[in-house]
């Protein structure tokens, strides 16, 4: 059973990773991973936080069913099935300390990144492959794939709703995919669903704070306004949309 001085921390970083998650429609495991780190076993972090992802990922795909790219999706999903052993891999043949150095190099290689404005400039099939590949690997290893895929997607320059259904519906299948093989090695116990259980609350928590806000993000911005400029449509924003503060530091 987890220790109950542990539950708080890790309630407070589910809840603020959640914000972020709802806000933008990725950023979950970037934000709890390396912070659960730090309250508790690098690969119990990945883990609950792959739980815990995998709820915030359901809502949000289930509500944008109607527009998700689903050959995106899909080839992502299948090329993930290459990178997703040597993630797993790494993730059972490196100790605790090493992990959590592995997650932070990725949190920092991702951070420098978005900071000098990294970004893919085109996207095809092939593009999609290398990146389903690369985004299995980061969800067995260290649990944080998003900067890949988001990166792809605002490559597509898809309109803001697609961009969000799509990569949480990826998400959702890299979750899903990424959970049977730790449940069927073992690696899965009934200590990390207690622990994700006990961070719902939060969970719930975060998605109604990031409606009380009204938060966006730079990166759906960014997907929006791509859209607009290559002559697509993009959704109808309500007045309130239209006055949303802009939060320019989140991240994937």
């Amino acid at each position: 059973m987890p220790a109950l001085d542990a539950l708080a921390p890790t309630a407070a970083v589910v809840g603020v990773a959640a914000i972020v998650q709802y806000a933008a429609g990725f950023g979950f495991a970037l934000v709890s991973v390396p912070l659960l780190a730090l309250v508790m076993d690098a690969h119990d972090a990945v883990l609950v936080a792959l739980l815990v992802g995998t709820l915030g990922n359901l809502t949000q795909a289930i509500e944008g069913r109607r527009v998700v790219d689903h050959a995106v999706v899909a080839r992502i999903l299948a090329a993930s099935l290459a990178g997703m052993p040597l993630g797993w891999l790494v993730f059972t043949r490196t100790d605790a300390r090493g992990l959590q150095i592995a997650i932070g190099v990725a949190v920092l290689i991702t951070v420098v990144a978005l900071t000098r404005g990294a970004s893919l400039h085109r996207a095809n099939t092939r593009v999609d492959l290398v990146v389903g590949g690369l985004a299995g690997f980061l969800t067995t290893c260290t649990g944080t794939n998003g900067p890949p895929i988001v990166a792809l997607l605002q490559a597509r320059r898809e309109p803001a709703e697609v961009f969000r259904a799509t990569t949480t519906t990826t998400f959702l299948g890299l979750d899903v995919i990424a959970m049977g093989l730790y449940a069927v090695t073992g690696h899965l116990t009934l200590d990390h669903v207690v622990r994700t259980a006990a961070t719902l609350p939060a969970l719930l928590v975060g998605a109604h704070g990031h409606r009380q806000c009204g938060l966006t993000t730079r990166a759906e911005g960014t997907a929006a306004g791509r859209a607009s400029s290559m002559g697509r449509p993009t959704p109808r924003s309500s007045g309130k949309d239209r006055h949303r503060h802009r939060v320019q530091d989140l991240i994937a």
